[in-house]
């Protein structure tokens, strides 16, 4: 099984994103949470369940799946979207931070799975 590089990468990139979407979005749905205070709670939620499903997505693509690589397109282009409106609207920098790092991520790995497989040179 030969996975192309940009997929390997696509496939770490999103792995660590849905880590990190799951264990925050885990904490901000916790009682008493000071960042859900701030964000929206189906926000959260969202967030939440996107990372979930994107860990389920970068096994996928790990394995050279293609329902990995169109899953982790989806729900990229779903946390992309969802994060853009606090690219403006964030109430602190740090967050409005988080939003643009979210969006950038979200451009990176689709660009990364939708770019063409090279092919062998022919002689």
């Amino acid at each position: 099984m030969k996975r192309p590089r940009n997929h390997t990468i696509a496939a770490v990139i999103q792995f660590a994103a849905s880590v990190f979407s799951v264990v925050t979005g885990a904490q901000a749905l916790m009682p008493g949470s000071s960042i859900a205070e701030v964000i929206p709670f189906p926000v959260l939620l969202l967030g939440f369940a996107l990372g979930a499903i994107g860990l389920v997505s970068a096994y996928g693509i790990w394995q050279n799946q293609r329902w990995g690589v169109i899953l982790t397109i989806v729900v990229r282009a779903l946390d992309g979207l969802s994060a853009a409106p606090g690219i403006l609207f964030a109430p602190n920098p740090m967050l409005k931070t988080m939003a643009s790092l979210g969006v950038v991520i979200s451009i990176a790995v689709i660009a990364l799975l939708l770019w063409p497989k090279p092919r062998p040179v022919t002689a």
